[in-house]
């Protein structure tokens, strides 16, 4: 299997969770990753033409639980659950379109299975269909009909949703401008640990000169491997800013973020700290990663 179709497979997993409406027995057997007895469960419900019974058999070719890994059965699996109004495989039938995963690609598919899965109340339908309008992508750039559907998942307490939403009002996009109601949401949100919330309220706080409460939630997203909050971490060190100054640990900050990824801004910030600290300074930073075993 290569990368994509891996990856691929992996969201299909994730977008079952949780997913165990079936019979008690099949139900218990996939809690105790008794996949063999999951496997006949759910295999003799599907043949009655039970809708979760075939999304869940779907989840099992297309993450090789129990079984070899398979994308076509997947979705031959997904595509029966799909049309009985199955809202998590509808979504996984709008992927496999878009991707061409086990189906021929499709774009006009795609997008009719998207919307399906959004009406039938998918959270994460919704939240995608609201990034489509919100991008422009395939369909009419549209704000007001993003935010229409970034609130259906929010109403569904969904954090993604309510992170959107917060999005939406800090930066003007389809309401007006309004930094109250973006705290708001966004306070929603990270109470459900977001990571995306943490790091553009920790943001939104920083620019109100709120830099404690900023610096908290910036750590926070940064413990969960966001980029950014890592960049910005390491200018409120370099800055004095929630924290005492320390250059040292601000490049230390940046060194320690190579593991997570890669950015121009990370770079570029990293490179101005390095000219402002001595070889020595340097070189401990690196040393202090090193021994943290996330350098490369």
């Amino acid at each position: 299997m290569n990368y994509y179709r891996l990856l691929t497979a992996m969201l299909f997993a994730c977008l079952a969770l949780p997913a165990f409406a079936g019979l008690k027995e099949a139900n218990q057997a996939m809690e105790k990753e008794d996949y063999p007895t999951a496997l006949k469960e759910w295999k003799a419900l599907a043949a009655k033409g039970d809708a979760e019974a075939q999304f869940q058999l779907g989840v099992m070719y297309g993450s090789g639980m129990g079984v070899e890994s398979n994308i076509d059965t997947a979705v031959q699996w997904y595509s029966k659950a799909a049309k009985q109004n199955h809202a998590k495989a509808a979504h996984v039938m709008s992927i496999a379109y878009r991707g061409g995963q086990g189906v021929k690609k499709d774009e006009a598919a795609s997008l009719e299975w998207l919307k399906k899965a959004a009406e039938l109340g998918a959270p994460r339908a919704q939240n995608t269909l609201g990034d489509r309008y919100f991008d422009g992508d395939g369909v009419a750039k549209d704000f007001a009909q993003a935010l229409a559907w970034y609130q259906k998942a929010a109403n569904q307490n969904d954090a993604l949703g309510q992170r959107n939403i917060a999005y939406c009002h800090a930066n003007g996009a389809g309401v007006p401008k309004d930094e109250v109601k973006a705290e708001e949401w966004y306070l929603k949100a990270v109470a459900q640990n977001q990571r995306d919330a943490q790091y553009e309220l920790g943001v939104l706080y920083m620019g109100q000169k709120k830099f404690k409460e900023g610096v908290q939630l910036l750590n926070k997203a940064a413990k969960a491997g966001h980029l950014d909050a890592h960049v910005d971490m390491a200018l409120a060190f370099a800055l004095g800013d929630g924290v005492d100054q320390n250059l040292e640990r601000a490049y230390l900050i940046l060194l320690m973020s190579e593991d997570i990824g890669q950015s121009d801004r990370a770079n570029e910030l990293k490179d101005k700290i390095g000219n402002m600290l001595s070889e020595d300074q340097k070189a401990r930073a690196k040393q202090d990663a090193i021994l943290n075993g996330m350098s490369r």
